[in-house]
């Protein structure tokens, strides 16, 4: 579930600071979400990263999928969104298929 999902996140000593939402008919081979969320994503992760720089806390650092991707797709999704990006094997969890955008400075 979404509520399981986030309570492992903060279990992890990472902060949730944005979410988006997919639900898949069939997983993008390439980057395991369509292209418009990989977009998407990127506008969420851009905007949290001017928050957190006029707060003087840094970037956010990692994303989060709650679903399993392979080598590949973890691979061309960090090299999109420039930042470490991990799936639910990390956490534990097994639920829907959803991005987390998380800042590891808890």
């Amino acid at each position: 579930s979404m509520t399981e999902m986030r309570e492992l996140i903060k279990t992890a000593g990472l902060n949730l600071e944005g979410e988006i939402t997919q639900r898949l008919q069939e997983v993008n081979p390439r980057t395991y979400i369509g292209t418009g969320k990989v977009k998407e994503a990127q506008q969420l992760l851009d905007e949290i990263n001017e928050k957190l720089d006029q707060r003087n806390e840094g970037t956010c650092c990692t994303v989060v999928f709650d679903g399993e991707l392979t080598p590949g797709q973890q691979k061309a999704l960090e090299n999109v969104f420039n930042k470490k990006v991990i799936d639910n094997d990390f956490l534990g969890s097994d639920s829907e298929e959803v991005v987390k955008v998380v800042d590891r400075t808890a």
